[in-house]
């Protein structure tokens, strides 16, 4: 009777572990996709220079303000002239935008490196690598958060007063507003904490699904040759036959036995 009840906890839990590993390969995929987007979200979120903006009473932009980058309406006309380049930071305006660059492009680095990171799924667990992936994307958000939270305290230039006015300070944003770029890496923040948790969690789950039902006895083989019907729980081996051709001498050993046979039957 143990025996039994043995052998159908092991069919349930093959199937079950079926089913998950089904669910689990859409979400993998989901969470793959995601993390291609979030890399994408820190790419327009450290290249786009519109952070916090200065828009007149007919709606015409007087400046934005970027990590490193501003683009302030010239003198003459209605255009804006663009200053400042990420791998000069002596063409960044103040100390606090500089940390802000610098955190939020390592960020982006680190996202980088963790879809990089995929092609481990081919050599290493599944486990390992999404435990990995997601302590990366952790470490991203964590920067991201950094780049976002220092960002404010530079708003105190006299570059940034010149557009936003005097009452600009470190974490006041005077006449100014907050712009899409800004919005985009806070929604960037708790992008990549998801990612790193959900990641960390595919992990776990796998770990723990797989031990328990190798504890019930089953093995890597019965879960992976395991068909789902009621009346076989194993595939059955197929065996090729085999066909051998007689040598001509034992071939007339047999018809002279034969003969022999028969002649025996008629005298009787």
């Amino acid at each position: 009777m143990d025996q039994m009840k043995l052998t159908e906890m092991k069919e349930n839990a093959q199937r079950f572990y079926i089913s998950y590993k089904r669910q689990a390969t859409a979400v993998a995929l989901v969470w793959g996709i995601f993390t291609c987007g979030y890399l994408v979200l820190n790419v327009i979120v450290f290249i786009q220079p519109q952070w916090i903006e200065r828009i007149d009473d007919q709606h015409i932009p007087s400046g934005y303000f970027g990590l490193y980058r501003r683009c302030l309406l010239t003198f003459y006309g209605n255009q804006l002239q663009c200053a400042g380049a990420f791998n000069d930071f002596g063409s960044i305006d103040n100390d606090s935008f500089r940390a802000s660059t610098f955190f939020i492009g390592v960020s982006c680095l680190v996202v980088f490196l963790c879809i990089g990171l995929f092609f481990l799924f081919f050599i290493l667990k599944h486990s390992v690598v999404f435990a990995i992936c997601g302590l990366l994307q952790f470490v991203s958000g964590i920067f991201m958060f950094l780049g976002c939270i220092i960002y404010p305290s530079g708003w105190k230039s006299s570059v940034v007063q010149n557009i936003c006015g005097s009452t600009a300070d470190s974490f006041v944003i005077g006449n100014c507003r907050i712009g899409w770029a800004y919005i985009l890496a806070i929604v960037a923040i708790f992008d990549a904490l998801f990612l790193a948790i959900l990641g960390i969690s595919l992990a776990l789950r796998q770990e723990n699904w797989v031990d328990n039902i190798f504890a019930l006895g089953s093995t890597k083989s019965d879960m992976n040759g395991f068909i789902e019907d009621n009346s076989s729980s194993k595939p059955s081996m197929y065996i090729q036959p085999t066909f051998s051709v007689p040598d001509d001498d034992r071939l007339s050993d047999v018809s002279h036995n034969t003969k022999r046979s028969k002649r025996s039957n008629f005298a009787l």
